[in-house]
């Protein structure tokens, strides 16, 4: 699994984190965010991210998981004021 390390962005863009991953058996791919007491989880190796504001600001895990194993990487989004 290979994303970059930080992601700087200006409110009101979209991004897309992507994480791409191979394994066998194909792995099960999850994301979520550091901090986040919902503990929202996006299933797939695509998270969009639209209309992005300051609360979207932190430090996002990508998970992948099969039966051989599990692999987690990060990356930080940092959000920019618009003004």
């Amino acid at each position: 699994m290979a994303i970059p390390a930080n992601i700087t962005l200006k409110e009101s863009n979209d991004v897309i984190l992507s994480c791409n991953v191979t394994g066998t058996p194909p792995p099960n791919v999850t994301w979520s965010k550091s901090g986040d007491q919902d503990n929202n989880v996006h299933v797939g190796s695509l998270l969009p991210l639209r209309n992005i504001s300051r609360v979207q600001d932190g430090l996002y895990w990508c998970t992948a998981e099969n039966r051989a194993g599990k692999s987690m990487v990060s990356v930080r989004v940092i959000v920019q004021c618009k003004c």
